[in-house]
């Protein structure tokens, strides 16, 4: 599994946030506090006017991120979480292997007169088969870091440089510099140089 300490975070993470927020036992536990504080964040920036939509606007703000969480990280969670059956996956892993030793041979070589054909077909189409059950089998687990799975640092990555692109148009926030920010050390900017 994917550990969660290796996404970048816009200007690091505080001491304090680090030990509120992983004192926490589960990802799922940590990942609600943080939304928590985001809505608290939110809220508060409009009872205090630094947020002036009016209050259905926000209140969709709320449902969207209530949404995401159930459908991307909920969703996300399912996958990482629940494993392939055991059983099942122990009886495809023996069907391919008697399909690809034992059934496949014998009626090709029963079909074909020429052995270096039926060898040839032979392989090849129990590559494929083992191939589809390898591609399969890495299928399970997209969260990890072989080089098919899904790129985590990098989404985290864009999806950071978005929120500092939004924060530079849209003025920025009174804790930090909305020209620049340090996700992991690099230093990201707004400035466009050629």
């Amino acid at each position: 599994m994917y550990s969660l300490s290796k996404l970048g975070v816009i200007n690091g993470v505080s001491e304090v946030e680090r030990a509120s927020t992983f004192k926490l036992k589960t990802n799922n536990e940590r990942i609600v506090k943080i939304m928590q504080e985001v809505m608290c964040v939110i809220a508060t920036a409009q009872r205090n006017n630094i947020i002036s939509a009016p209050a259905p606007i926000v209140s969709r703000v709320f449902q969207v991120l209530s949404e995401g969480h159930e459908r991307g990280v909920m969703t996300a969670r399912k996958v990482a979480e629940t494993p392939f059956p055991m059983p099942f996956a122990q009886v495809i892993e023996i069907l391919v292997l008697i399909f690809t030793l034992l059934c496949l041979p014998l009626v090709l070589s029963s079909y074909l007169s020429s052995s270096i054909a039926a060898g040839t077909i032979a392989f090849l189409t129990s590559l494929a088969y083992v191939s589809l059950n390898v591609v399969g089998r890495m299928l399970e687990e997209p969260f990890g870091a072989d080089h098919n799975d899904l790129p985590l640092g990098f989404l985290q990555w864009e999806f950071n440089r978005r929120l500092i692109v939004i924060r530079g148009v849209h003025g920025s926030s009174h804790h930090h510099d909305c020209k620049t920010a340090n996700i992991h050390g690099v230093e990201i900017g707004l400035d466009k140089k050629k």
